[in-house]
Order: C-alpha cells, then structure tokens, then sequence
C-alpha cells in the first residue's frame, strides 16, 4: 500500500494555526490611564530627568496605570449617578492620597517633592474639589 499524500500546501499543523491576527483595540479607560502615565513620564522626564532609573520608573507607572483606571471607574459611576458627586470626590481624594502614598515610597521624598513640588499629604490638595465637581458636571 503507498501512503495518501496529505493536502497540498501547507503542512497540517500551520493549517490548524489561525491566519489573521485579532488586534485588541484600546477603550476609553485605557486612554485615560494612558494620558495619566504620560503625564507623570514628563513630569518624571522634566524634574529627575530621562536617565532616571528604569526600575523605579517601571513601578511608579505602573501604580499610576492602576490608579488612573480606578480613576477612570469612578469617575464613569459618578457621570452615570451610580454614585453621588460627594462620594465619588471622597473616593477620588482617598485614591489619590494612597497613589501619591504609593509613589512616594518609590521615588522617596526627595526625589516626589521635585516631581509634585510638595510631599505627598500636600500635594494631595492640588485637587480643588468643588471645581472639579463642576468641571464633570458632578455637583448635585
């Protein structure tokens, strides 16, 4: 008996294999926390510089990834009035303390007063919270 040759072209395996890749495109959440991360690269890149050191600037954007996404959630709940103006800016403060928190203990004092221009409790206050509130439409 000879043996059936197999199909023409490709072999079996590449067959099985998908070809076209699925691109994932980017939500609106993920360019906000994108806009947020580039923000802090320049203010890193203009107060410590580019040559800054890469394993600090690593985690300081990755805190901000996740804080710009808890960001982003809130403030959707807010819009949406899932939850009230006053609640989300007690949760947006409470957030944006614990980041700045967060990257204080990365960079360490020093080096988060020449990127913020004030340590981490005060410069927490750079949010006026009743402009803001208008500014998202929030207040109620």
């Amino acid at each position: 008996m000879t043996k059936r040759p197999g199909p023409p072209g490709k072999p079996a395996r590449e067959l099985e294999e998908p070809e076209a890749a699925y691109v994932i495109e980017p939500t609106e959440r993920d360019h906000f926390a994108e806009d947020r991360m580039a923000a802090l690269a320049e203010l890193i890149d203009q107060h410590l510089g580019r040559g800054f050191d890469a394993g600090k600037r690593a985690r300081v954007k990755q805190i901000m990834a996740v804080s710009a996404r808890e960001q982003y959630d809130l403030l959707t709940a807010a819009e949406s009035g899932e939850i009230a103006a006053d609640v989300y800016l007690e949760r947006f403060t409470a957030l944006i303390q614990r980041t700045f928190a967060d990257i204080d203990r990365v960079l360490g004092r020093a080096d988060f007063e020449r990127v913020f221009g004030a340590p981490p409790d005060q410069a927490s206050g750079i949010v006026d919270r009743e402009a803001y509130a208008k500014a998202h439409g929030l207040t109620r």
